[in-house]
């Protein structure tokens, strides 16, 4: 069931890298429990209004598109993807991120990094973003994106990643130009823990404050008056803990001891990956009356492990979940919202995926069929030989 939103004043949003990749790649000797770790997360999700996801790939997988439409029977009427690889390209598999929404989606869009290394430059990695309609007694949207930015720590893989993140501040910057509140979520894959990698963390941080700069402010008409702060991006996961949490990492940690879990098996975890803090939830607020506008509520982001127990693995993903509540101004103002409100139009782009899901197995059967003729042709060309002689 929905979450009630009767008389509700706030909005409940989930972040989650879900480690959902494409068949073929698994740990744990080929298996991941894909299959039953993403069903358990469908019944999750009933308890959030809004839900990005990271690594939920749908080329060459059949995961993404079930979900998608389990989702959508739960309320979860909205919905936009990343960007599919065109056939011709040397992209594989597409980026792996979706937002579902029980409220309309007004303006969609993505974009794809200009680079990638590694089996991420095989990916279509960028930055999914939605324009949100709140159904309230004043109507209110809220910008919403998600990304997935290169993985390493190694410099070669940090100087792609630095790209990324211009590139993403600069597609967030141009969608923003209304001074609406804004909620960037992800797996940003830039430790804030170590502090070795602070100058990193403190890199997109700068970046993000720029967004809402009296520079982007006066190119997008918003008073500069209205946009003056000191702080514009809100952390909100070190907001409410006051230090930055555990998200990824073998052992994972108990947030607030940083003392390791008793994990019975590590088929989720990365041993290589000591206890990072890699996913993020940013908000920035309106730059206008805040009384009027939807704003963050203090202390209600929190990592949520998602942990399964007496089962076959302990965790649904490699990465913790991030969930937080923004507050709004004005009650909701239906009680089943997906139903009520949503026409169901999306899931019709499920159509579409059939195609790009068997992408690889195209690629992979094109190229047999040429090994296949020029095996034959060359089997010809040495009988024909040795006929001749």
């Amino acid at each position: 069931m929905p979450p009630q939103t009767r008389a509700r004043h706030s909005l409940r949003v989930l972040s989650m890298n879900v480690f959902s990749r494409p068949s073929g790649i698994n740990d744990n000797k080929g298996n991941d429990s894909k299959t039953e770790r993403l069903r358990i997360l469908l019944e999750k999700i009933v308890d959030y209004d809004i839900v990005c996801l990271q690594e939920l790939f749908s080329v060459g997988s059949r995961w993404h598109s079930d979900f998608i439409s389990g989702a959508y029977e739960k309320g979860f009427r909205y919905f936009c993807c990343s960007t599919h690889p065109k056939f011709w390209s040397l992209k594989l598999i597409d980026g792996g991120l979706a937002i579902l929404s029980r409220f309309p989606i007004k303006i969609r869009d993505k974009m794809v990094f200009s680079a990638g290394s590694g089996i991420d430059g095989l990916a279509t990695k960028g930055v999914v973003y939605a324009k949100i309609r709140i159904p309230a007694l004043k109507k209110m949207d809220l910008h919403v994106f998600t990304t997935h930015t290169q993985a390493g720590s190694a410099e070669p893989q940090w100087k792609i990643k630095e790209t990324q993140i211009a590139e993403m501040a600069e597609f967030i910057t141009s969608k923003v130009y209304d001074g609406l509140p804004i909620l960037i979520t992800g797996d940003m894959n830039t430790d804030s823990r170590r502090d070795s990698h602070m100058s990193r963390y403190q890199y997109l941080f700068g970046k993000l404050n720029e967004i809402r700069s009296p520079q982007s402010a006066i190119q997008n008409r918003i008073p500069l008056a209205e946009t003056s702060c000191s702080e514009c991006v809100i952390d909100l996961a070190e907001r409410s803990y006051g230090f930055h949490p555990i998200t990824n990492g073998y052992g994972h940690g108990v947030i607030k001891t940083d003392e390791p879990f008793n994990v019975t098996e590590d088929k989720m975890t990365v041993r290589d990956k000591k206890r990072e803090c890699i996913d993020y939830m940013f908000f920035v607020p309106s730059a206008f009356d805040q009384a009027l506008e939807i704003t963050f509520l203090p202390n209600s982001t929190k990592v949520e492990p998602f942990c399964v127990f007496e089962s076959k693995f302990s965790q649904l993903s490699d990465h913790y979940a991030l969930k937080t509540e923004l507050q709004l101004p004005f009650p909701i103002q239906s009680n089943n919202v997906g139903v009520e409100i949503g026409d169901g139009d999306d899931i019709k782009e499920l159509k579409r995926f059939k195609f790009w899901k068997i992408k690889p197995c195209i690629i992979i059967g094109l190229i047999l069929v040429v090994l296949v003729v020029g095996l034959s042709m060359l089997t010809a060309s040495i009988v024909e030989m040795v006929e001749e002689e």
